[in-house]
């Protein structure tokens, strides 16, 4: 069968930590913002569809402003156009539905593109060695993507293998967890932490997926 950039892109994510598919939607938020602000942001298409969307949503905003550097001028010129097209509907006093964006955040957009395809290849070739061996030395598929991953693929033995695969990565990270919390007793401090100094940490990415 072959293999697409996204099926290598997902094995060489699954030798990094956290979820992923959290990774690959991260990755593509990170890329299509670099090139927005260092590209796109004159473009009359791609301005067509931030007037519509009214902008980045909050987080892709904040990651856009706080996260990543050289993007002031970008989101000068891009909200000077958002709040031009606000004070038009205002000032023609259009109805209050015209507050509200009329589309997408293209951000998320690619997010939830990103996120399709790789579940889509991951389903495809979860029969192949190379991709469960990889998931399998992953840190896993967060509680969002698990269930999603499940609904991709057919095969109940893939659907099964897959399930296997992640209830032995949480009963190792609940172990974890139950010895850091052990230690944090005044009783048992002294002993110093491991490798569970960060289950914390790894459950959480776990449970809410990869920190954006």
């Amino acid at each position: 069968m072959t293999k697409s950039a996204t099926y290598y892109s997902i094995v060489e994510a699954c030798d990094k930590d956290g979820c992923p598919l959290c990774r690959l939607e991260q990755e593509a938020v990170l890329k299509f913002l670099d090139t927005l602000f260092y590209e796109q942001i004159n473009e009359l298409e791609m301005r067509e569809r931030l007037r519509k969307s009214l902008g980045l949503c909050h987080e892709h905003a904040w990651l856009a402003a706080d996260g990543m550097q050289g993007n002031a001028l970008g989101l000068a010129i891009l909200y000077d156009d958002m709040l031009r097209v606000r004070l038009e509907q205002l000032n023609e006093k259009k109805g209050m539905q015209r507050l509200a964006p009329a589309g997408k955040c293209p951000a998320c957009e690619q997010r939830d593109n990103a996120g399709h395809r790789a579940l889509t290849v991951l389903a495809r070739h979860l029969a192949e060695e190379e991709m469960r061996e990889a998931i399998a030395r992953s840190d896993g598929l967060c509680f969002h993507h698990l269930p999603l991953a499940l609904e991709h693929i057919k095969e109940s033995s893939m659907q099964i293998d897959l399930l296997s695969i992640h209830q032995e990565k949480m009963e190792k990270l609940r172990a974890e967890l139950g010895e850091f919390i052990r230690k944090n007793d005044y009783r048992f401090i002294n002993e110093g932490f491991g490798a569970e100094r960060d289950a914390w940490r790894r459950a959480v990415a776990t449970g809410a997926g990869k920190r954006r």
